[in-house]
């Protein structure tokens, strides 16, 4: 009976220890460390988190040192695991595609601080020597994707969704720019689509051999958003000091590194309104 009750009281520690580490996963982290508080900085999954990580973490380090706080840097290995976090609050901070902005405002009222100051659009391409003339053409085929909560998808396929026609295309989902340039170049889909400055990074060698045949309308690019429970003392220095760094050659380079590029304010009202229309917050 002894053993039992010692048993059972070893399995309640375990237990709550497993809660603790389940409430550290999913709510930010606001705690003492040295008399600074720390707040996490949730960022999207945009290449595997060990790589995410080398990229981010000198910015996060100068924004530590700008701002007298402690960040801690929250990445992910899949988008909806991202998502699911936006939904419950997880970040304090959050670097998010725009359609994300949209979830993350429905869900827990996030507020946008800063963003890009170049606007996105999709683009919709297919191989230079392809048949396809026009969107029409493309009705029963196979289009490429680079994932189905990307933005270029997000915005290219509600672009497609707007014509008369019902086109019936088969998304496939690449997983990366690369793979929907090569499923493309190798004819395996009828086209392809990514975002416009995306395809500007790519080589010309690879640009010469698509041809685009659909621009959607641009919107304004990825912001850098804060959850409602950051003092608005804390949410205004942010945004000052994103600014400020954008406006200085090593800034740029952290900005740059992150592919943030120089911000502006940003307005949510002004700049992701209108996406609600895409069903983003659903």
């Amino acid at each position: 009976m002894e053993i039992a009750m010692l048993s059972t009281g070893r399995n309640i520690v375990v237990a709550l220890a497993v809660l603790a580490l389940s409430a550290l996963t999913f709510f930010p982290v606001i705690a003492e460390a040295g008399g600074k508080k720390t707040y996490v900085f949730a960022v999207l999954p945009q290449q595997p988190p060990a790589s995410m990580h080398a990229l981010w973490i000198p910015l996060v380090k100068r924004l530590e040192r700008e701002l007298g706080i402690t960040i801690r840097l929250k990445l992910y290995d899949s988008m909806s695991g991202f998502e699911d976090g936006l939904k419950r609050g997880a970040g304090d901070f959050v670097f998010s595609t725009p359609p994300q902005m949209v979830i993350a405002r429905s869900c827990q009222k996030y507020i946008p601080l800063v963003r890009g100051n170049r606007e996105l659009a999709g683009v919709l391409f297919v191989r230079k020597d392809s048949p396809v003339k026009s969107v029409a053409d493309l009705k029963a085929t196979e289009v490429a994707f680079v994932g189905e909560r990307n933005l270029c998808s997000v915005m290219t396929r509600y672009s497609l969704s707007q014509y008369n026609t019902d086109l019936n295309l088969v998304p496939l989902f690449s997983g990366s720019t690369t793979n929907v340039y090569r499923n493309v170049l190798l004819g395996k889909v009828a086209a392809g689509a990514t975002l416009d400055v995306d395809i500007e990074r790519e080589s010309p060698e690879t640009v010469a051999q698509l041809r685009v045949i659909m621009t959607t309308p641009k919107v304004a690019p990825h912001p850098v958003s804060a959850h409602p429970r950051v003092p608005k003392a804390l949410r205004e220095k942010m945004t000052a000091t994103l600014l400020k760094l954008s406006k200085e050659k090593d800034g740029m380079e952290l900005l740059n590194r992150v592919r943030i590029g120089e911000v502006v304010p940003a307005d949510y009202a002004r700049d992701y309104k209108n996406l609600e229309k895409f069903g983003a917050a659903r």
